[in-house]
């Protein structure tokens, strides 16, 4: 093809215009991208925030729950009740007693909750519990390698 050097010259021009175009979008793009960016780190932020405020108010909240005066009424009804337990250390301390976690007062019912006719070892209940857990944590501590 024989094209003019002027048509050469406006096809070079449009092929530059093009071009040009091709990299404001791009750089468009490129921001909106970094804006994106820069806005999910700062809602990842703002969870992360909050997230630890309700732990901490969770934390406020639970910490009056279990008072003085209701283990003696449950202590009275002959329920056992566990105070100042981590939450990581409640999978352990119910294995330890065969039992299970009722976390909200609605299953908080008679077929939910287990029974002792006879504690072994003769002692209370809380002296029983510190013995099994004395004994499951030197079976812990042997297993550790440490001994």
């Amino acid at each position: 093809r024989n094209l003019t050097a002027e048509k050469q010259f406006e096809t070079i021009v449009q092929e530059n215009n093009l071009l040009k175009r091709a990299v404001v979008t791009q750089r468009k793009r490129q921001r909106e991208s970094e804006d994106q960016s820069q806005e999910l780190q700062h809602l990842r932020q703002m969870v992360t925030q909050y997230q630890e405020q309700l732990r901490t108010l969770e934390k406020s909240i639970l910490g009056d729950v279990v008072t003085d005066l209701s283990l003696h009424y449950l202590t009275k009804a002959k329920i056992m009740a566990i105070k100042d337990v981590e939450r990581y250390e409640i999978e352990f301390v119910t294995k330890i007693l065969n039992c299970f976690l009722i976390p909200n007062i609605e299953h908080f019912r008679a077929e939910n909750l287990g029974h002792a006719d006879l504690i072994s070892g003769g002692g209370a209940p809380e002296i029983e519990l510190s013995r099994q857990l004395g004994a499951w944590a030197k079976v812990l501590h042997r297993m550790d390698g440490s001994v």
